[in-house]
């Protein structure tokens, strides 16, 4: 699925709609996939590209009652 590049005005504006609500900027319906005893999702690339995030990073994923959450923190 090709993700559509989304101009700044609108990335601007689901950012400040996100910071002023529990409303995500984002949402997708990913396929899981098995990997071993994992499994993965694919980060859509529009995520990518706000979080500027690669596939050689390594990232903390975090386990939550209501979720995973991945920080994208400087830590």
């Amino acid at each position: 699925m090709s993700t559509p590049e989304l101009g700044q005005h609108v990335r601007d504006e689901r950012q400040q709609r996100s910071a002023d609500s529990a409303e995500p900027l984002y949402s997708y319906d990913m396929t899981l996939q098995t990997r071993g005893g994992s499994v993965m999702v694919t980060i859509p690339a529009a995520a990518r590209k706000l979080y500027d995030v690669d596939g050689d990073d390594t990232q903390r994923v975090e386990l939550h009652q209501g979720g995973l959450w991945i920080p994208l923190d400087d830590e």
